[in-house]
């Protein structure tokens, strides 16, 4: 099933979810892609009202607010929503819900329970997304196709959030509610707090947070993730360069397992041993041997140095490479054109017996002898022109 992410981004779960804040959407949006929002919404019974069936909308949500047979909080869809009707919705302070209305409404006076939203230009009127840390909201939709992945993981939050709950009416033992919150990493118990206060109208006491929480800590899921994006977006820059990387990283692996004895038989799937490596070894950044190494093994797959360094430095530029190491490329002609005229030396020698006199008993001059050196590589060069010449 294809599903609309129009709405499915890190602000909108933060405004429903975590801050239990209302949405006033406008110009008109289509109920099927508005719905995707129910996503955001697990924690409430989601239902659609029509404005234009309905006369007094406050009187049906208060009927509903205190009917004792609810189980739950629900969240009304509002549509075909005139403005002069949105200014006594605003005033209940009891309402969830998700307003959709065709005109303008930024005359309508902003209320901090609703949060006005402009789909045309993207943009929110009430409500900053840089102002607030959407770290744990961008983990959570990391991968919007794994849907049920992301309702499983808002559910377990609601779990979580309802055992909390029951402790603190209980006891407001602190011990006993930091054990409930254990299932998460600590750097996101303010988060997990936040939508235990908004949704249960209740205070946490402060000293539930451990003093050590560092607002710049990245949860190794968090890098897991970053690491495989660079991955991906490396190895669709120049299949054959890939290819090498990836022998290099089973090399690499291959000699830590000798160094150290390391169980890693269970990495078939180069992107999980490029993640393994770059939380254990390279979690600074590739070594610049590695690097060095890769360069002169993609040294066979082009023709001129121009080329390769093109499409190397771009490869390089999506992976955490020193800079340095990345300009020191410019400096490997004389490894480029040694390379290119053993090989070429090699192929002439295989394909045809015409060929072997080309520097066959000639012993290479040492490069310290630069002047000397120079001059053979110029004699070779002449000499394989010509033979391609007859050729």
């Amino acid at each position: 099933m294809k599903i609309e992410v129009d709405f499915l981004k890190p602000e909108f779960l933060n405004i429903l979810f975590f801050k239990q804040k209302n949405l006033i959407i406008f110009p008109h949006v289509d109920v099927k892609k508005l719905r995707t929002l129910d996503m955001f919404c697990i924690d409430c019974s989601c239902i659609e009202i029509d404005a234009t069936l309905i006369d007094d909308i406050n009187d049906l949500i208060e009927e509903d607010f205190i009917n004792p047979y609810n189980q739950s909080k629900n969240l009304y869809y509002i549509f075909n929503i005139q403005a002069s009707r949105i200014y006594e919705l605003i005033k209940n302070d009891s309402i969830r819900c998700i307003i959709n209305v065709s005109n303008n409404i930024e005359d309508i006076p902003k209320n901090e329970k609703f949060i006005f939203y402009n789909r045309k230009i993207n943009q929110f009127y009430n409500y900053n997304p840089n102002n607030n840390d959407l770290t744990f909201e961008t983990e959570l939709l990391i991968n919007l196709k794994e849907n049920k992945r992301i309702i499983d993981e808002l559910f377990q939050i609601k779990q979580v959030a309802s055992k909390f709950y029951a402790e603190y009416c209980d006891d407001i033992d602190l011990e006993k509610l930091k054990f409930v919150l254990n299932d998460f990493d600590p750097i996101f118990w303010p988060k997990i707090i936040e939508y235990i206060e908004k949704y249960y109208g209740i205070e946490v006491p402060k000293e539930i947070l451990p003093e050590n929480i560092k607002t710049n800590l990245i949860p190794i899921k968090i890098r897991e993730n970053s690491y495989r994006q660079e991955y991906r977006n490396a190895i669709k820059i120049h299949f054959a360069i890939s290819k090498n990387f990836i022998d290099a990283l089973s090399a690499y692996i291959n000699e830590l397992k000798k160094a150290s004895d390391l169980e890693l038989n269970y990495f078939y799937i180069p992107e999980d041993l490029y993640v393994f490596l770059r939380e254990n070894y390279w979690r600074d950044k590739i070594p610049d041997d590695f690097i060095d190494m890769l360069y002169i093994k993609s040294i066979p797959l082009f023709e001129s140095k121009e080329e390769l360094d093109l499409f190397f430095k771009k490869f390089s530029s999506k992976l955490p490479v020193d800079q340095e190491c990345i300009s020191s490329f410019s400096r490997n002609e004389i490894e480029f054109m040694e390379y290119k005229l053993n090989k070429g030396k090699d192929n002439q020698r295989e394909k045809s017996s015409e060929n072997n006199g080309i520097g066959k008993n000639e012993k290479i001059p040492d490069i310290s002898n630069f002047s000397e050196f120079k001059n053979w590589i110029l004699k070779i060069l002449s000499e394989i022109k010509k033979q391609m010449e007859l050729n």
